[in-house]
């Protein structure tokens, strides 16, 4: 499962958290934060706890930003040529819909 831990900024978009305090990811590169930043169009940015590896894309529909977030990060992984075995395996973990917590 993966973990986004979204700002209120985020959350007032994309409405309140799914995951409970105790429940953990369980991705190989564990949680990532996110915000929205309303430039022209509007993005989220994502960076990841233990890489910092930003990624950014559309906040536009903000109903299916949670759907879309684990293609956007494989996409950006792949971008920085991860090996196939690792993008499986991310894409694995991602399995089901990505919850998100406040920060």
């Amino acid at each position: 499962m993966l973990v986004v831990r979204a700002t209120k900024k985020l959350l007032d978009r994309l409405g309140p958290p799914t995951l409970g305090g105790g429940e953990g990811g369980t991705t190989l590169l564990g949680p990532w934060y996110a915000t929205a930043l309303f430039w022209k169009p509007q993005v989220v940015l994502l960076v990841n706890e233990a890489t910092l590896l930003p990624v950014l894309m559309p906040l536009a529909p903000a109903v299916t930003v949670l759907a879309r977030i684990v293609g956007q990060i494989g996409a950006v992984l792949a971008g920085y040529g991860a090996p196939v075995g690792i993008l499986a395996q991310e894409q694995r973990a991602h399995a089901g819909v990505p919850r998100r917590q406040d920060r």
